[in-house]
């Protein structure tokens, strides 16, 4: 995703402390998929072979024929998280 919190201040004395910022962009959509038929409907539709993806948080990052980069991050054998930009 296309946001980096800043969890914290830097606080220094005699100084102001750091502003925490976020920087989003509003133009991602996410879609989680689950189910017993998510691996073979996204190997389908993405043309990929998500089977290679065996721990979680891994992904796989692509581009779409409209041009829109995706990424496709595996929580389990039946969860996973479609990010399109």
């Amino acid at each position: 995703m296309t946001f980096a919190p800043t969890m914290f201040a830097k606080h220094r004395q005699g100084t102001a402390p750091a502003a925490n910022s976020m920087v989003a962009t509003h133009n991602l959509v996410i879609l989680d998929f689950s189910g017993f038929e998510t691996t073979p409907f996204l190997n389908q539709v993405l043309g990929l072979n998500l089977n290679k993806l065996m721990a979680p948080g891994l992904g796989i990052k692509g581009q779409l024929v409209s041009g829109e980069y995706f990424a496709v991050y595996y929580f389990s054998e039946t969860a996973y998280r479609f990010v399109v930009d």
